[in-house]
């Protein structure tokens, strides 16, 4: 059995044996069989074997859970989830009473809905609309479109070949784009302001590959936001199987706070702050899985039943530091001694 991609530990069992995954390839359907893995150490989640690329890329044949939603992402500009997400993170590249009152604001309207600003939603929206911002990973393209209609001129976009109808409509908004395998695109170094991974990280088949290019065509100063699942969470502990965030075999990597902080790490990048949060709305899709597996598919808890714990629920896993989904910041140092 294979030590852990992360901290090199040993000491790993299995999560979940025999899975598989079968797509008909020239008209003869073929069967990929796999496992997913747990490292004690750092509590890294990983599918094994690994897939190849070839492979990889057959895991999104049907790209329509990633294509066009008519939800904006950002909101839009004067739109309230706009204006929360912006003053969330305004202290971050601004100072003084104002930008502080309007954090303030940010923060008290999350704990009051129960839900938590993103870096990956919040941090973009504090820099220059001439920044130079790269989303590895753009699937329906929604976040970069919204972007450009906010005025932001410098954005680029990148994903795999799977992905090739959003391509157009980045494309007619002046979004550069390119696809293919990411470790191959040759970016000229210090390139971006920011890079951003939303539910990506758990995707990618060569991650501390990928951050280290992350890492080099970063500018000095520059930042890297993720949003990503947490296999760690207590709804995944409660049931894996019925983890909304499992996703298997799309997702090759299940990452604690831990095996994160020390994969990003490693690459050289400084991990500003790492925060899990709750997701409350996966707690009926948990619970009415589980009721199916047991039988009882006549009982189905509405989402609508939760919302009024929504505060509390955070307020917990906030407590706990466990949750649902992880949001981290990171940059690269300014300067190398």
């Amino acid at each position: 059995m294979k030590n852990c991609d992360i901290c090199n530990g040993d000491d790993i069992v299995v999560l979940l044996d025999n899975l598989s995954f079968s797509r008909e390839v020239e008209g003869e359907e073929k069967e990929w069989k796999y496992r997913l893995l747990k490292c004690r150490d750092c509590g890294l989640g990983f599918v094994d074997p690994e897939p190849s690329w070839k492979r990889l890329n057959m895991f999104y044949d049907d790209y329509a859970i990633y294509s066009f939603r008519a939800e904006d992402p950002v909101g839009g500009r004067g739109s309230l989830k706009h204006y929360v997400s912006k003053c969330r993170y305004a202290t971050y590249d601004t100072k003084g009473l104002r930008a502080s009152i309007r954090q303030t604001l940010g923060m008290a309207t999350e704990w009051i809905t129960g839900k938590t600003v993103s870096f990956t939603l919040g941090i973009p929206l504090q820099l220059s609309r001439n920044s130079r911002i790269l989303e590895l990973g753009y699937g329906s393209g929604d976040w970069l479109l919204s972007m450009a209609k906010l005025g932001y001129t410098q954005l680029h976009g990148y994903d795999i070949d799977a992905n090739r109808d959003n391509v157009s409509r980045l494309v007619s908004e002046g979004i550069h784009v390119i696809g293919g395998n990411f470790l191959e695109n040759e970016y000229p170094e210090s390139s971006f302001d920011c890079i951003r991974m939303e539910h990506v990280f758990e995707h990618l088949l060569q991650p501390r590959e990928v951050l280290a290019e992350c890492y080099r065509i970063l500018k000095p100063g520059g930042i890297l936001v993720l949003n990503f699942p947490c296999i760690d969470s207590w709804l995944a502990q409660l049931s894996l199987r019925n983890f909304p965030s499992l996703d298997l075999p799309r997702h090759l990597y299940h990452h604690t706070p831990q095996s994160a902080i020390l994969l990003l790490e490693s690459t050289g990048l400084d991990v500003i702050q790492a925060k899990p949060y709750g997701v409350l709305t996966h707690i009926p899709v948990v619970l009415n899985s589980m009721l199916d597996d047991c039988g009882i598919k006549w009982i189905k808890i509405p989402s609508v039943f939760f919302l009024l714990f929504a505060p509390i629920y955070k307020l917990f896993c906030s407590l706990t530091r466990k949750g649902e989904l992880q949001t981290v910041l990171c940059k690269k140092k300014s300067s190398t001694k």
